[in-house]
């Protein structure tokens, strides 16, 4: 019962089994941890992964921010 991690850049993919449970809204979920060697960015709209293989660019960071802030 493992949860699929994709990579953002290169859609590598690595299954998470669970590591324990959480009551989210009233609701029991599984969490899950980070498979061993990847990282994650998280923006205000979404948690990016990434596996081993990939190191930090510019692309990473490209995230429109001003829905968030109300700018134009």
């Amino acid at each position: 019962m493992g949860k699929m991690f994709r990579c953002f850049i290169c859609a590598a993919e690595a299954e998470a089994l669970p590591t324990g449970m959480a009551d989210v809204l009233g609701g029991t979920h599984y969490v899950y941890t980070t498979p061993k060697g990847w990282w994650s960015i998280t923006t205000p709209y979404e948690m990016k992964l990434f596996c081993p293989d990939e190191a930090i660019t510019s692309d990473v960071f490209e995230t429109d921010y001003r829905a968030d802030t109300g700018g134009s």
